[in-house]
Protein backbone atom coordinates (compact mmCIF):
# COMPACT_ATOMS: atom_id res chain seq x y z
CA UNK A 1 0.00 0.00 0.00
CA UNK A 2 1.61 3.32 -0.77
CA UNK A 3 2.25 6.05 1.76
CA UNK A 4 -1.07 8.28 0.81
CA UNK A 5 -3.36 5.36 1.13
CA UNK A 6 -1.94 4.41 4.33
CA UNK A 7 -2.62 7.81 5.66
CA UNK A 8 -6.23 7.87 4.14
CA UNK A 9 -6.99 4.25 5.72
CA UNK A 10 -4.91 5.16 9.31
CA UNK A 11 -7.17 8.76 9.68
CA UNK A 12 -10.17 6.96 8.97
CA UNK A 13 -9.84 3.60 10.91
CA UNK A 14 -9.24 6.19 13.73
CA UNK A 15 -12.36 7.87 13.47
CA UNK A 16 -14.09 4.54 12.84
CA UNK A 17 -12.44 3.14 16.36
CA UNK A 18 -13.45 6.50 18.11
CA UNK A 19 -17.14 6.47 17.49
CA UNK A 20 -17.37 3.20 18.54
CA UNK A 21 -15.64 3.23 21.89
CA UNK A 22 -17.66 6.75 22.45
CA UNK A 23 -21.10 4.35 21.48
CA UNK A 24 -20.11 1.94 23.50
CA UNK A 25 -19.14 4.38 27.09
CA UNK A 26 -22.69 6.34 26.56
CA UNK A 27 -24.45 2.84 26.14
CA UNK A 28 -22.96 1.67 29.68
CA UNK A 29 -23.93 4.94 31.02
CA UNK A 30 -27.44 4.80 29.62
CA UNK A 31 -28.18 1.49 30.81
CA UNK A 32 -27.09 2.44 34.54
CA UNK A 33 -29.02 4.94 34.82
CA UNK A 34 -32.39 3.41 33.10
CA UNK A 35 -32.41 5.52 30.46
CA UNK A 36 -35.18 4.94 27.70
CA UNK A 37 -35.00 2.20 24.62
CA UNK A 38 -35.09 5.38 22.71
CA UNK A 39 -32.21 7.17 23.91
CA UNK A 40 -30.28 4.05 23.01
CA UNK A 41 -31.53 3.71 19.65
CA UNK A 42 -30.50 7.23 18.81
CA UNK A 43 -27.18 6.45 19.72
CA UNK A 44 -27.03 3.36 17.88
CA UNK A 45 -28.78 4.60 14.65
CA UNK A 46 -26.20 7.97 14.64
CA UNK A 47 -23.30 5.10 15.15
CA UNK A 48 -24.49 3.11 12.39
CA UNK A 49 -25.20 6.64 9.73
CA UNK A 50 -21.44 8.16 10.70
CA UNK A 51 -19.60 4.77 10.25
CA UNK A 52 -21.06 4.36 7.00
CA UNK A 53 -20.49 7.83 6.04
CA UNK A 54 -16.97 7.20 6.93
CA UNK A 55 -16.34 4.44 5.06
CA UNK A 56 -18.10 5.76 2.22
CA UNK A 57 -15.37 9.27 2.28
CA UNK A 58 -12.68 6.48 2.60
CA UNK A 59 -13.73 4.77 -0.39
CA UNK A 60 -13.93 8.39 -2.84
CA UNK A 61 -10.61 9.36 -1.26
CA UNK A 62 -9.17 5.54 -2.29
CA UNK A 63 -10.75 5.40 -5.71
CA UNK A 64 -8.27 8.44 -6.88
CA UNK A 65 -6.18 7.57 -9.59
CA UNK A 66 -3.46 9.71 -8.64
CA UNK A 67 -3.04 11.00 -4.77
CA UNK A 68 -1.20 14.08 -4.06
CA UNK A 69 -0.07 15.49 -0.05
CA UNK A 70 -2.27 18.72 -0.98
CA UNK A 71 -5.28 17.13 -2.11
CA UNK A 72 -5.55 13.85 -0.35
CA UNK A 73 -9.08 14.11 0.91
CA UNK A 74 -10.70 16.42 -1.04
CA UNK A 75 -13.85 15.62 -2.83
CA UNK A 76 -15.32 13.90 0.64
CA UNK A 77 -13.97 14.78 3.92
CA UNK A 78 -15.43 14.12 7.44
CA UNK A 79 -14.44 14.92 11.16
CA UNK A 80 -16.20 13.71 14.46
CA UNK A 81 -17.09 16.52 17.42
CA UNK A 82 -17.67 14.69 20.40
CA UNK A 83 -19.90 17.05 22.63
CA UNK A 84 -18.37 18.83 25.10
CA UNK A 85 -21.18 17.73 28.22
CA UNK A 86 -20.67 14.22 26.71
CA UNK A 87 -22.15 12.27 29.59
CA UNK A 88 -24.57 14.50 30.67
CA UNK A 89 -25.76 15.03 26.40
CA UNK A 90 -26.05 11.30 25.93
CA UNK A 91 -25.28 12.28 22.13
CA UNK A 92 -22.90 10.49 20.66
CA UNK A 93 -21.96 13.80 19.22
CA UNK A 94 -21.91 15.21 15.44
CA UNK A 95 -20.29 13.88 12.08
CA UNK A 96 -19.55 17.09 9.77
CA UNK A 97 -19.13 16.17 5.81
CA UNK A 98 -16.91 18.52 3.18
CA UNK A 99 -15.53 18.58 -0.06
CA UNK A 100 -12.03 19.57 1.21
CA UNK A 101 -9.48 18.70 4.15
CA UNK A 102 -10.03 20.30 7.38
CA UNK A 103 -6.66 20.28 9.17
CA UNK A 104 -6.18 19.26 12.86
CA UNK A 105 -5.80 22.49 14.05
CA UNK A 106 -9.28 23.45 13.01
CA UNK A 107 -11.02 20.60 14.59
CA UNK A 108 -9.61 20.72 17.60
CA UNK A 109 -10.51 24.36 18.07
CA UNK A 110 -14.51 23.43 16.82
CA UNK A 111 -14.07 20.75 19.82
CA UNK A 112 -12.63 23.14 22.33
CA UNK A 113 -13.20 26.74 21.69
CA UNK A 114 -11.22 27.65 24.99
CA UNK A 115 -7.71 26.64 22.93
CA UNK A 116 -6.04 29.97 22.24
CA UNK A 117 -2.63 28.59 21.37
CA UNK A 118 -3.08 27.64 18.06
CA UNK A 119 -2.39 30.09 15.17
CA UNK A 120 -4.04 30.24 11.63
CA UNK A 121 -3.43 31.55 8.44
CA UNK A 122 -6.23 34.31 7.38
CA UNK A 123 -7.49 31.16 5.48
CA UNK A 124 -7.93 28.65 8.12
CA UNK A 125 -9.42 31.55 10.47
CA UNK A 126 -11.61 32.26 7.83
CA UNK A 127 -12.86 28.34 7.47
CA UNK A 128 -12.82 27.86 11.14
CA UNK A 129 -15.74 30.95 11.26
CA UNK A 130 -17.64 29.19 8.89
CA UNK A 131 -17.48 26.20 10.07
CA UNK A 132 -18.80 27.21 13.19
CA UNK A 133 -21.56 28.98 12.21
CA UNK A 134 -22.92 26.02 9.83
CA UNK A 135 -22.58 23.56 12.79
CA UNK A 136 -24.25 25.79 15.15
CA UNK A 137 -27.04 26.02 13.33
CA UNK A 138 -27.70 23.06 12.51
CA UNK A 139 -29.27 20.54 15.35
CA UNK A 140 -29.10 16.74 13.61
CA UNK A 141 -26.15 15.01 13.76
CA UNK A 142 -25.13 14.53 10.49
CA UNK A 143 -24.04 17.58 8.93
CA UNK A 144 -23.13 17.52 5.41
CA UNK A 145 -21.86 20.42 4.37
CA UNK A 146 -20.56 19.00 0.89
CA UNK A 147 -22.90 20.54 -1.76
CA UNK A 148 -21.77 24.43 -1.15
CA UNK A 149 -24.58 25.87 -3.31
CA UNK A 150 -26.46 24.82 0.14
CA UNK A 151 -24.11 26.60 2.35
CA UNK A 152 -25.83 29.72 2.76
CA UNK A 153 -24.93 32.61 5.02
CA UNK A 154 -26.03 36.31 5.21
CA UNK A 155 -22.89 36.92 7.34
CA UNK A 156 -19.63 36.65 9.08
CA UNK A 157 -17.92 37.87 11.66
CA UNK A 158 -14.10 37.52 11.98
CA UNK A 159 -11.15 38.27 14.12
CA UNK A 160 -7.54 37.53 12.50
CA UNK A 161 -4.17 37.98 15.29
CA UNK A 162 -1.79 37.93 12.97
CA UNK A 163 0.28 41.23 11.44
CA UNK A 164 0.17 38.82 7.29
CA UNK A 165 -2.69 38.67 5.28
CA UNK A 166 -1.38 35.78 2.31
CA UNK A 167 -2.37 37.25 -1.45
CA UNK A 168 -5.52 35.48 -2.34
CA UNK A 169 -6.29 33.97 0.74
CA UNK A 170 -9.77 33.22 -0.17
CA UNK A 171 -9.53 32.24 -3.77
CA UNK A 172 -10.25 28.79 -2.87
CA UNK A 173 -12.98 29.35 -0.28
CA UNK A 174 -16.16 29.47 -2.82
CA UNK A 175 -16.20 25.49 -2.29
CA UNK A 176 -16.89 25.43 1.43
CA UNK A 177 -19.89 28.48 0.75
CA UNK A 178 -22.18 29.92 -1.21
CA UNK A 179 -20.68 33.71 -1.59
CA UNK A 180 -23.43 34.47 -3.86
CA UNK A 181 -25.49 35.02 -0.74
CA UNK A 182 -22.37 36.35 1.74
CA UNK A 183 -23.70 39.91 2.12
CA UNK A 184 -22.30 41.89 5.36
CA UNK A 185 -19.00 41.36 6.64
CA UNK A 186 -16.92 42.10 9.95
CA UNK A 187 -13.63 41.77 10.40
CA UNK A 188 -11.09 42.27 12.83
CA UNK A 189 -7.54 42.76 11.84
CA UNK A 190 -5.63 43.02 15.34
CA UNK A 191 -1.99 43.17 13.62
CA UNK A 192 -1.88 44.34 10.25
CA UNK A 193 -0.89 47.18 9.08
CA UNK A 194 -2.55 47.37 5.53
CA UNK A 195 -5.17 45.21 4.40
CA UNK A 196 -4.58 42.96 1.24
CA UNK A 197 -6.62 44.01 -1.26
CA UNK A 198 -6.41 40.57 -3.45
CA UNK A 199 -8.77 39.38 0.22
CA UNK A 200 -12.25 40.51 -1.50
CA UNK A 201 -11.35 39.04 -4.90
CA UNK A 202 -14.29 36.25 -5.10
CA UNK A 203 -16.65 39.04 -2.47
CA UNK A 204 -18.70 40.99 -4.97
CA UNK A 205 -21.67 40.31 -4.05
CA UNK A 206 -20.94 41.57 -0.36
CA UNK A 207 -23.04 44.59 0.19
CA UNK A 208 -21.87 46.05 4.04
CA UNK A 209 -18.10 45.47 5.10
CA UNK A 210 -16.84 46.79 8.34
CA UNK A 211 -13.23 46.29 9.35
CA UNK A 212 -11.03 46.81 12.43
CA UNK A 213 -7.71 47.80 11.82
CA UNK A 214 -6.21 49.29 15.23
CA UNK A 215 -2.53 49.61 13.43
CA UNK A 216 -3.33 50.73 9.91
CA UNK A 217 -0.91 52.66 8.32
CA UNK A 218 -2.68 53.49 4.76
CA UNK A 219 -5.46 52.31 2.12
CA UNK A 220 -3.29 51.32 -0.87
CA UNK A 221 -5.14 52.16 -4.69
CA UNK A 222 -7.60 49.57 -5.63
CA UNK A 223 -7.81 48.24 -2.34
CA UNK A 224 -11.68 47.38 -2.38
CA UNK A 225 -11.66 47.44 -6.70
CA UNK A 226 -12.84 43.56 -6.23
CA UNK A 227 -15.93 44.31 -4.12
CA UNK A 228 -18.09 45.69 -6.92
CA UNK A 229 -21.83 45.23 -5.30
CA UNK A 230 -20.43 47.10 -1.73
CA UNK A 231 -23.29 49.32 -0.93
CA UNK A 232 -21.67 50.22 2.86
CA UNK A 233 -17.84 50.66 3.88
CA UNK A 234 -17.47 51.22 7.69
CA UNK A 235 -13.48 51.42 8.49
CA UNK A 236 -11.74 52.00 12.25
CA UNK A 237 -8.19 52.29 13.10
CA UNK A 238 -8.44 54.97 15.73
CA UNK A 239 -5.39 56.39 14.70
CA UNK A 240 -4.16 58.63 11.48
CA UNK A 241 -3.45 56.82 8.23
CA UNK A 242 -3.13 57.51 4.73
CA UNK A 243 -5.42 57.12 2.01
CA UNK A 244 -3.69 56.33 -0.99
CA UNK A 245 -5.35 57.84 -4.31
CA UNK A 246 -8.07 55.56 -5.87
CA UNK A 247 -8.02 53.64 -2.57
CA UNK A 248 -11.53 53.65 -3.19
CA UNK A 249 -11.76 52.43 -7.02
CA UNK A 250 -14.42 50.56 -8.47
CA UNK A 251 -17.07 50.68 -5.40
CA UNK A 252 -19.52 52.65 -7.71
CA UNK A 253 -22.60 51.18 -5.78
CA UNK A 254 -21.28 52.71 -2.35
CA UNK A 255 -23.77 54.76 -0.39
CA UNK A 256 -21.99 54.75 2.65
CA UNK A 257 -18.78 55.39 3.91
CA UNK A 258 -18.11 55.69 8.08
CA UNK A 259 -14.41 56.23 8.69
CA UNK A 260 -15.19 58.34 11.95
CA UNK A 261 -13.16 58.22 14.73
CA UNK A 262 -9.84 57.48 12.83
CA UNK A 263 -8.09 60.72 14.15
CA UNK A 264 -7.45 61.57 10.31
CA UNK A 265 -5.12 64.47 10.18
CA UNK A 266 -3.79 65.45 6.48
CA UNK A 267 -5.74 66.71 3.55
CA UNK A 268 -4.22 63.71 1.35
CA UNK A 269 -6.22 61.60 4.39
CA UNK A 270 -9.46 62.11 2.63
CA UNK A 271 -8.89 61.06 -1.00
CA UNK A 272 -12.46 60.25 -2.11
CA UNK A 273 -12.80 60.27 -5.55
CA UNK A 274 -14.57 57.32 -7.18
CA UNK A 275 -17.33 57.26 -4.73
CA UNK A 276 -19.76 58.98 -7.41
CA UNK A 277 -22.62 57.37 -5.95
CA UNK A 278 -22.48 58.35 -2.33
CA UNK A 279 -25.25 58.85 -0.36
CA UNK A 280 -24.02 59.09 3.28
CA UNK A 281 -20.30 60.36 4.79
CA UNK A 282 -18.85 60.07 8.52
CA UNK A 283 -15.85 61.71 8.76
CA UNK A 284 -16.54 62.88 12.54
CA UNK A 285 -13.88 62.84 15.37
CA UNK A 286 -11.45 63.14 13.36
CA UNK A 287 -8.34 65.71 13.32
CA UNK A 288 -9.28 67.70 10.09
CA UNK A 289 -7.97 71.17 10.44
CA UNK A 290 -9.69 72.64 7.23
CA UNK A 291 -12.31 71.83 4.30
CA UNK A 292 -10.44 74.06 1.95
CA UNK A 293 -9.12 71.65 0.38
CA UNK A 294 -12.44 70.91 -0.91
CA UNK A 295 -12.81 66.79 0.03
CA UNK A 296 -16.56 66.73 -1.44
CA UNK A 297 -16.35 68.36 -4.72
CA UNK A 298 -17.03 65.47 -6.85
CA UNK A 299 -19.41 63.91 -3.99
CA UNK A 300 -22.29 65.07 -6.18
CA UNK A 301 -25.24 62.49 -5.01
CA UNK A 302 -24.16 62.84 -0.95
CA UNK A 303 -27.29 63.55 1.07
CA UNK A 304 -25.70 62.96 4.65
CA UNK A 305 -22.64 64.63 6.11
CA UNK A 306 -21.22 64.18 9.83
CA UNK A 307 -18.34 66.28 10.38
CA UNK A 308 -19.01 66.49 14.05
CA UNK A 309 -15.94 66.66 16.64
CA UNK A 310 -13.46 68.07 14.23
CA UNK A 311 -11.00 70.61 14.33
CA UNK A 312 -12.33 72.50 11.78
CA UNK A 313 -12.29 76.14 12.98
CA UNK A 314 -13.87 77.95 10.73
CA UNK A 315 -16.34 77.15 7.05
CA UNK A 316 -15.57 79.20 4.27
CA UNK A 317 -17.39 80.26 1.23
CA UNK A 318 -16.36 77.44 -0.89
CA UNK A 319 -15.57 74.65 1.69
CA UNK A 320 -18.87 72.63 0.64
CA UNK A 321 -18.51 73.15 -3.23
CA UNK A 322 -20.29 70.14 -4.50
CA UNK A 323 -23.01 69.01 -2.20
CA UNK A 324 -25.92 70.85 -4.04
CA UNK A 325 -28.24 67.46 -3.09
CA UNK A 326 -27.13 67.82 0.57
CA UNK A 327 -30.29 67.40 2.97
CA UNK A 328 -28.71 67.07 6.07
CA UNK A 329 -25.16 68.52 7.91
CA UNK A 330 -24.15 67.33 11.33
CA UNK A 331 -21.06 69.31 12.42
CA UNK A 332 -21.77 69.06 16.43
CA UNK A 333 -19.03 69.60 18.89
CA UNK A 334 -18.52 67.61 22.38
CA UNK A 335 -17.02 69.24 24.78
CA UNK A 336 -15.17 66.17 26.63
CA UNK A 337 -13.37 65.45 23.35
CA UNK A 338 -9.47 66.72 22.50
CA UNK A 339 -10.80 69.10 19.59
CA UNK A 340 -11.00 72.83 18.65
CA UNK A 341 -13.93 74.43 20.34
CA UNK A 342 -14.58 77.64 18.21
CA UNK A 343 -16.55 76.87 15.28
CA UNK A 344 -17.38 79.78 12.67
CA UNK A 345 -19.09 79.54 9.58
CA UNK A 346 -18.86 82.72 7.47
CA UNK A 347 -21.49 84.50 5.70
CA UNK A 348 -22.24 82.31 2.20
CA UNK A 349 -20.75 79.31 3.44
CA UNK A 350 -24.06 77.48 2.88
CA UNK A 351 -24.88 79.22 -0.01
CA UNK A 352 -25.35 76.41 -1.93
CA UNK A 353 -26.84 74.17 0.02
CA UNK A 354 -30.52 74.30 -1.47
CA UNK A 355 -31.63 71.25 -0.84
CA UNK A 356 -30.28 71.10 3.38
CA UNK A 357 -33.43 69.52 5.53
CA UNK A 358 -31.23 69.34 8.21
CA UNK A 359 -28.71 71.22 10.43
CA UNK A 360 -27.32 70.28 13.74
CA UNK A 361 -24.84 73.00 14.63
CA UNK A 362 -24.56 71.93 18.47
CA UNK A 363 -21.41 73.45 20.55
CA UNK A 364 -21.18 76.19 23.20
CA UNK A 365 -18.64 77.91 20.97
CA UNK A 366 -20.41 78.22 17.48
CA UNK A 367 -20.30 81.59 15.74
CA UNK A 368 -22.54 82.15 13.11
CA UNK A 369 -22.88 84.89 10.48
CA UNK A 370 -26.17 87.07 10.21
CA UNK A 371 -28.25 85.82 7.51
CA UNK A 372 -26.21 82.49 7.08
CA UNK A 373 -29.24 80.69 6.87
CA UNK A 374 -31.35 82.77 4.37
CA UNK A 375 -30.41 80.20 1.39
CA UNK A 376 -31.98 77.12 3.21
CA UNK A 377 -35.10 77.30 2.20
CA UNK A 378 -36.31 74.16 2.86
CA UNK A 379 -34.51 74.08 6.28
CA UNK A 380 -36.79 71.56 8.43
CA UNK A 381 -34.78 71.06 11.44
CA UNK A 382 -32.08 73.48 13.44
CA UNK A 383 -30.35 72.09 16.47
CA UNK A 384 -27.96 74.78 18.07
CA UNK A 385 -28.20 73.65 21.54
CA UNK A 386 -25.51 75.10 23.86
CA UNK A 387 -24.90 78.46 21.84
CA UNK A 388 -23.93 81.10 24.38
CA UNK A 389 -26.32 83.40 22.48
CA UNK A 390 -27.76 84.07 18.83
CA UNK A 391 -30.64 86.49 17.21
CA UNK A 392 -32.56 84.04 15.54
CA UNK A 393 -34.38 86.86 13.30
CA UNK A 394 -30.65 87.65 11.82
CA UNK A 395 -29.77 84.45 10.83
CA UNK A 396 -32.55 84.52 8.20
CA UNK A 397 -34.26 80.99 9.79
CA UNK A 398 -36.79 79.72 6.56
CA UNK A 399 -40.57 79.01 7.68
CA UNK A 400 -40.70 75.58 6.92
CA UNK A 401 -38.68 74.80 10.02
CA UNK A 402 -40.66 72.12 12.15
CA UNK A 403 -37.78 71.27 14.92
CA UNK A 404 -36.09 74.29 16.54
CA UNK A 405 -33.14 73.75 19.39
CA UNK A 406 -32.03 76.57 20.85
CA UNK A 407 -31.18 75.67 24.07
CA UNK A 408 -28.38 78.28 25.62
CA UNK A 409 -25.58 77.12 27.41
CA UNK A 410 -25.92 80.55 29.25
CA UNK A 411 -27.24 83.27 28.67
CA UNK A 412 -31.19 82.65 28.02
CA UNK A 413 -33.23 83.82 24.78
CA UNK A 414 -34.32 86.56 24.04
CA UNK A 415 -36.14 86.96 20.52
CA UNK A 416 -38.38 84.14 20.54
CA UNK A 417 -41.26 86.52 20.38
CA UNK A 418 -40.42 87.66 17.13
CA UNK A 419 -40.84 83.97 15.70
CA UNK A 420 -42.55 83.66 12.61
CA UNK A 421 -42.56 80.00 12.19
CA UNK A 422 -45.99 78.71 11.21
CA UNK A 423 -44.82 74.83 10.63
CA UNK A 424 -42.53 74.57 13.46
CA UNK A 425 -44.05 71.59 15.53
CA UNK A 426 -40.98 71.46 18.53
CA UNK A 427 -39.48 73.83 20.28
CA UNK A 428 -36.68 73.76 22.96
CA UNK A 429 -35.17 77.05 24.02
CA UNK A 430 -34.07 78.86 27.05
CA UNK A 431 -36.35 81.35 28.95
CA UNK A 432 -36.87 83.77 31.76
CA UNK A 433 -40.20 84.80 31.44
CA UNK A 434 -43.10 83.30 28.96
CA UNK A 435 -45.16 86.34 27.74
CA UNK A 436 -46.33 85.62 24.47
CA UNK A 437 -45.23 83.08 21.27
CA UNK A 438 -46.31 83.04 17.54
CA UNK A 439 -46.22 79.03 16.68
CA UNK A 440 -49.53 78.46 16.03
CA UNK A 441 -48.73 74.20 15.00
CA UNK A 442 -46.62 73.63 17.70
CA UNK A 443 -47.28 70.15 19.06
CA UNK A 444 -44.21 69.81 21.36
CA UNK A 445 -42.24 72.46 23.87
CA UNK A 446 -39.26 72.19 26.41
CA UNK A 447 -38.27 75.90 28.07
CA UNK A 448 -35.60 76.30 30.57
CA UNK A 449 -34.16 78.52 32.89
CA UNK A 450 -37.99 79.91 33.55
CA UNK A 451 -39.22 82.21 36.56
CA UNK A 452 -42.29 82.92 35.68
CA UNK A 453 -45.18 82.55 32.93
CA UNK A 454 -47.68 85.60 32.36
CA UNK A 455 -51.18 84.82 31.62
CA UNK A 456 -52.02 84.33 28.34
CA UNK A 457 -48.96 82.51 27.04
CA UNK A 458 -50.27 79.35 26.49
CA UNK A 459 -53.59 81.05 24.60
CA UNK A 460 -52.43 80.76 20.56
CA UNK A 461 -50.98 76.88 20.85
CA UNK A 462 -54.10 74.59 20.47
CA UNK A 463 -52.17 71.72 19.00
CA UNK A 464 -49.89 71.62 21.91
CA UNK A 465 -49.99 67.68 23.57
CA UNK A 466 -46.56 67.42 25.02
CA UNK A 467 -44.99 70.16 27.23
CA UNK A 468 -41.92 70.52 29.67
CA UNK A 469 -41.44 73.56 31.57
CA UNK A 470 -37.85 73.45 33.86
CA UNK A 471 -38.26 76.79 36.83
CA UNK A 472 -34.72 77.67 38.25
CA UNK A 473 -36.42 77.70 41.79
CA UNK A 474 -39.54 76.94 43.00
CA UNK A 475 -41.27 80.19 43.62
CA UNK A 476 -43.95 80.10 40.88
CA UNK A 477 -45.35 76.98 43.36
CA UNK A 478 -47.57 78.53 44.97
CA UNK A 479 -48.89 81.05 42.65
CA UNK A 480 -49.19 77.80 40.12
CA UNK A 481 -53.36 76.94 39.17
CA UNK A 482 -55.39 75.96 36.02
CA UNK A 483 -55.50 79.67 35.00
CA UNK A 484 -51.93 79.08 33.69
CA UNK A 485 -53.22 76.28 31.46
CA UNK A 486 -56.65 76.56 31.08
CA UNK A 487 -56.78 77.27 27.17
CA UNK A 488 -54.47 73.91 26.43
CA UNK A 489 -55.89 71.67 24.61
CA UNK A 490 -57.32 68.25 26.83
CA UNK A 491 -55.69 65.53 24.34
CA UNK A 492 -52.10 65.62 25.73
CA UNK A 493 -49.61 62.71 25.90
CA UNK A 494 -46.89 64.47 28.52
CA UNK A 495 -47.07 66.69 30.70
CA UNK A 496 -43.68 67.48 33.03
CA UNK A 497 -42.68 70.33 35.60
CA UNK A 498 -39.66 71.05 37.29
CA UNK A 499 -37.98 72.86 40.15
CA UNK A 500 -34.60 73.05 40.89
CA UNK A 501 -33.27 73.83 44.18
CA UNK A 502 -37.11 73.64 46.00
CA UNK A 503 -37.16 74.48 49.69
CA UNK A 504 -38.76 72.37 52.35
CA UNK A 505 -42.33 71.64 52.34
CA UNK A 506 -41.95 72.21 48.62
CA UNK A 507 -43.02 68.16 47.94
CA UNK A 508 -45.72 68.39 50.11
CA UNK A 509 -47.27 71.81 47.90
CA UNK A 510 -46.46 70.08 44.75
CA UNK A 511 -48.56 66.57 45.62
CA UNK A 512 -51.28 69.05 46.80
CA UNK A 513 -51.55 70.90 43.26
CA UNK A 514 -51.29 68.13 40.69
CA UNK A 515 -54.66 67.21 40.21
CA UNK A 516 -54.90 70.71 39.11
CA UNK A 517 -53.19 69.69 35.34
CA UNK A 518 -55.40 66.17 35.39
CA UNK A 519 -57.59 68.10 32.68
CA UNK A 520 -55.29 67.45 30.20
CA UNK A 521 -55.74 64.16 30.13
CA UNK A 522 -59.73 64.33 30.03
CA UNK A 523 -59.67 63.02 26.34
CA UNK A 524 -56.66 61.48 25.49
CA UNK A 525 -58.34 57.91 25.29
CA UNK A 526 -55.76 56.51 27.72
CA UNK A 527 -54.89 55.48 30.86
CA UNK A 528 -51.69 58.86 31.96
CA UNK A 529 -49.90 58.21 35.06
CA UNK A 530 -48.77 61.16 37.37
CA UNK A 531 -45.59 60.74 39.30
CA UNK A 532 -43.83 63.10 41.66
CA UNK A 533 -40.10 62.63 42.07
CA UNK A 534 -37.41 64.72 43.88
CA UNK A 535 -33.78 63.89 42.49
CA UNK A 536 -31.25 64.31 45.50
CA UNK A 537 -28.34 64.55 43.08
CA UNK A 538 -29.43 66.91 40.72
CA UNK A 539 -31.58 68.65 43.13
CA UNK A 540 -34.53 68.50 41.25
CA UNK A 541 -38.57 67.92 42.63
CA UNK A 542 -40.47 66.62 39.59
CA UNK A 543 -43.90 66.24 38.73
CA UNK A 544 -44.69 64.06 35.40
CA UNK A 545 -48.24 63.28 34.14
CA UNK A 546 -48.25 60.98 30.75
CA UNK A 547 -49.97 57.95 28.33
CA UNK A 548 -46.27 57.35 26.71
CA UNK A 549 -44.58 54.18 27.26
CA UNK A 550 -41.67 56.42 26.66
CA UNK A 551 -40.61 59.86 25.36
CA UNK A 552 -38.77 58.61 22.16
CA UNK A 553 -42.16 56.81 21.48
CA UNK A 554 -43.93 59.85 21.15
CA UNK A 555 -40.56 61.64 18.98
CA UNK A 556 -40.97 59.09 16.79
CA UNK A 557 -44.48 58.31 16.04
CA UNK A 558 -46.74 61.09 17.42
CA UNK A 559 -44.84 64.16 16.49
CA UNK A 560 -46.38 65.35 12.95
CA UNK A 561 -42.85 65.98 11.77
CA UNK A 562 -41.31 64.91 8.48
CA UNK A 563 -39.01 61.81 8.33
CA UNK A 564 -35.80 64.19 8.44
CA UNK A 565 -36.83 65.16 11.43
CA UNK A 566 -37.41 61.87 12.65
CA UNK A 567 -33.58 60.37 11.57
CA UNK A 568 -32.26 63.55 12.84
CA UNK A 569 -33.76 63.46 16.42
CA UNK A 570 -32.87 59.64 16.60
CA UNK A 571 -29.63 60.60 15.27
CA UNK A 572 -28.96 62.97 18.15
CA UNK A 573 -30.29 61.00 20.76
CA UNK A 574 -27.86 58.06 19.90
CA UNK A 575 -25.15 60.80 20.17
CA UNK A 576 -26.45 62.06 23.37
CA UNK A 577 -26.45 58.17 24.94
CA UNK A 578 -22.99 57.67 23.96
CA UNK A 579 -21.62 60.42 25.85
CA UNK A 580 -24.00 60.36 28.77
CA UNK A 581 -22.95 56.36 28.95
CA UNK A 582 -19.28 57.61 28.74
CA UNK A 583 -19.20 60.55 31.00
CA UNK A 584 -21.68 59.74 33.77
CA UNK A 585 -24.41 62.62 33.22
Amino acid sequence: MSIFKSKITDYYSNLINTIDINAELLISRCISLNQQHKILEKINTDRAVFISMIKKCEAENLSKEILQTTSLFDGCFCFYLKPKNFFQSLSLGKLVLTNQHISEAIINRLKDPTVTNIKFNFKEQFKLEILKKFISSKSQSLIDLRECENNNTKEIDITYDSSLIEPNSLNEIDSLINLKTLKKMSIELRKCTRIESTLFFKLNKLEKLTIKCPKLRYLQENNFSHLTGLKYLCLKSYQNFEIEQNAFYGLELMEKLDLSGNSLELESALQLNGLDNLVYLNISTNHLHTLSFKPFFYLNFLKILDISDSCIEVIEPGDLDGLDRLEQLYFRHNCFLQACKKIELRKNSLKNLFNLKVLNLENEYVKVAAGSLKNLTDLRYLNLRGIRSVELSQLGVSKTLEFLDITPKFNVFSDYETFNLPNLKYLRFGCQVLSKLNCPNLQALDVNDLYQIKAGFFDNLNNLDFLRLNFVDDSILNELDISFFSNLSNKFKFFEINFYRPLPGSLDKLKQKSTIFNFLFENTNAVYETKIDFNQRSDTLTLTITCLESEDFYFENLLNVSSFVNQAYIKQKHYDEFFSAIYDF
